[in-house]
């Protein structure tokens, strides 16, 4: 199956927002490891959403 450069954007966009969600509901409940998880997790999805759709 292949995807277009567009679509793996949006999805690594997409992801990088759901993780910053998690991170916020996992602050909340004061469960800090899991929150700095989470943030790694979307400062490593939302500069590949970027980086996708540049041509090589």
């Amino acid at each position: 199956m292949s995807y277009s450069k567009q679509d793996l954007s949006n999805y690594h966009k997409a992801r990088a927002g759901e993780a910053l969600e998690k991170a916020k509901l996992l602050a909340s409940s004061h469960h800090w490891n899991a929150t700095a998880n989470r943030l790694y997790d979307a400062c490593f999805y939302n500069p590949h959403s970027k980086f996708t759709n540049i041509r090589r």
